[in-house]
């Protein structure tokens, strides 16, 4: 096992900013060179080009290019193109666009770069930029197939418990690990994932860092001081990329890191890692994604082609992500304007965070760039000005990739389907929802979404309060509901028995 937090692989990446303000630069460049990578500056888009034919010449290409979209003389979308035309080993390419000119994401993206990425530049987002395009992974943005990972029967039978409090990002992680076969626990924050590896064995933990009432660092404390569990392996899942905080999760008793959002690969080459699996080599061959049938989802603002291949191109599972971002966006409405006008900065930066990870989940690059500098400027206790302009622009950017996203999504809807018989019928359907609720299964909310006609059939509208208790991560109360419910129903039939027996006598 791993007694260290590994850093992204960026050592020796080379790295070229174009940019005509010298200011933005000097920010970048000794960003970049944080990471640890070689990093070179061009002043003009000419310059840019120029570069990159020599650094061809040499041998030694740039592995990416970010590239500022309003420079006088050639701007970025021209120098973009003119890359791609005579540049044989051209780098990665990483539009860079201020506030004001969101209008040119969509001829950034024809022109050819691989990101778009929204002015301020904030640390974390350029990292996971980089890693995702040159950090060990290849060019993730371009693939459509699961390199050389193992084939899911590989983790057959390995038990993982999920501490994390966003339900998107629960979901999909959570899919991800029963699809490769694990048996997945949930914890809604660390104090429950605290409980759930002392009353249970569990051969890896993934622990997410910014929890409420107890945080994953606080938690992974709390975890080493018990005997037994000083040697559990623990991997960090955040947002939070930069070197500082994966030395923070080393400091804890952390073993390992990954960014968010999560890419399937690393997350499950991660977990081989950690817990010493190793492959025959003739299993070692390309798997494709699960291709789950739908129909092609173009979204204007919304990066879909990463966002399916955050979730191996399974577009149900994405669809539902979707649906889950839009209502999350009159969520987000409401409580930022109350901690807004409460000066409540701590709730402000919890919701702003929420808001940056699922968003650049599902490919909204815009709202998560305006969500990250939000997050940054409430954390920083910044001028109260700043951060109502801010959070204004975050409820713009959000309003409008709602109602996209809310466009495509009632263009495409499906009729409900009839509700098939599952087993025994409803009666084997309370059972299971019982039997996931007894164990915290990760299944739980996503059997009671795919169920919930016929849940409503048994329950009536009693069923609202134990769904509002799982997604709350409440699997407690939602058994105690459960349990109510049915012995509600037992005395509703035992009373109709009886009824008819009177009456037969």
């Amino acid at each position: 096992m791993s007694g260290t937090v590994h850093k992204a692989n960026l050592e020796d990446r080379r790295v070229l900013v174009v940019d005509d303000n010298p200011n933005v630069r000097r920010v970048l460049l000794q960003m970049f060179r944080d990471f640890g990578m070689i990093v070179d500056e061009a002043r003009s888009g000419t310059e840019a080009i120029e570069r990159c034919l020599e650094a061809h010449r040499q041998g030694c290409p740039y592995d990416v290019a970010f590239v500022d979209m309003m420079m006088a003389g050639i701007d970025g979308i021209e120098v973009i193109k003119r890359l791609h035309t005579l540049v044989p080993s051209r780098p990665m390419l990483v539009a860079v666009s201020g506030f004001m000119s969101g209008p040119l994401h969509k001829p950034a993206k024809l022109a050819g770069a691989h990101r778009v990425l929204q002015k301020p530049l904030h640390p974390t987002v350029l990292l996971e930029t980089i890693t995702e395009l040159v950090g060990g992974a290849g060019d993730l943005a371009e693939s459509t197939c699961f390199g050389d990972a193992p084939k899911p029967k590989h983790l057959n039978g390995v038990s993982i418990l999920l501490a994390e409090d966003n339900v998107l990002n629960q979901e999909v992680a959570a899919a991800f690990l029963e699809d490769w076969g694990c048996k997945v626990s949930l914890a809604a924050d660390g104090a429950q994932a605290l409980h759930l590896v002392q009353e249970n064995s569990y051969d890896l933990v993934l622990m997410d860092m910014q929890m409420p009432q107890m945080d994953g660092l606080e938690a992974t404390r709390a975890i080493r001081a018990v005997e037994r569990l000083a040697h559990l392996p623990i991997v960090a899942m955040t947002a939070n990329a930069m070197p500082r905080d994966r030395e923070r999760c080393l400091e804890a008793g952390m073993n390992e890191h990954i960014a968010k959002p999560i890419d399937p690969e690393r997350l499950l080459k991660t977990i081989l890692h950690m817990l010493s699996l190793e492959l025959p080599s003739e299993d070692k061959q390309p798997v494709m994604p699960d291709q789950k049938s739908g129909p092609d989802i173009e979204i204007e603002g919304i990066d879909t082609r990463s966002g399916m291949r955050r979730v191996l191109q399974n577009a149900e599972l994405y669809q539902s992500m979707l649906r889950r971002f839009v209502e999350h966006a009159a969520e987000f409405a409401v409580e930022s304007e109350r901690a807004l006008h409460e000066q409540d900065w701590p709730v402000l930066e919890r919701l702003a965070h929420t808001l940056k990870s699922t968003a650049l989940l599902i490919g909204a690059d815009e709202v998560g760039q305006v969500a990250v500098s939000l997050e940054a400027a409430t954390h920083e206790n910044a001028a109260g000005d700043q951060i109502e302009v801010l959070t204004a622009s975050a409820r713009q950017a959000l309003d409008k990739a709602a109602a996209a996203i809310g466009a495509w999504l009632d263009q495409h809807r499906v009729g409900t389907a009839e509700i098939e018989p599952h087993g025994g019928g409803s009666a084997q359907l309370v059972l299971e929802l019982r039997e996931c609720l007894l164990h915290d299964d990760a299944r739980t909310l996503r059997f009671c979404r795919d169920h919930a006609a016929a849940f409503a059939a048994v329950f009536g509208t009693r069923f609202e309060a134990i769904k509002a208790a799982v997604e709350r991560f409440d699997f407690v109360g939602a058994l105690r509901l459960l349990d109510q419910q049915q012995a509600n129903l037992d005395d509703v039939s035992d009373g109709k028995n009886n009824e008819r027996l009177r009456t037969a006598t």
